[in-house]
């Protein structure tokens, strides 16, 4: 509970730093992505925010499709973090 809480300020956080771009993604990966900042190496808000607003809004839909669950995203954004 206090893990969703934490995720839901944060996501909050980056839309306003974002001036609301990130929105386009929704939650669901806003979420994913600060979740995975922890993870990669090197990695820091502000960068994830510049690469996030040169993303067209349907980037992960292309990518890995609508439907995929937040484990396959997850997984393409550790595995893919130098694409971005």
């Amino acid at each position: 509970m206090e893990e969703t809480k934490t995720a839901d300020l944060n996501a909050d956080r980056l839309k306003d730093v974002s001036g609301g771009v990130l929105e386009e993604y929704g939650k669901r990966y806003i979420d994913m992505l600060i979740q995975n900042m922890k993870a990669v190496e090197g990695s820091d808000p502000g960068d994830l925010i510049r690469k996030i607003e040169q993303m067209p809004p349907t980037f992960f839909d292309r990518e890995i499709g609508p439907e995929a669950t937040m484990e396959e995203v997850s997984a393409y954004v550790y595995e893919n973090w130098n694409k971005f």
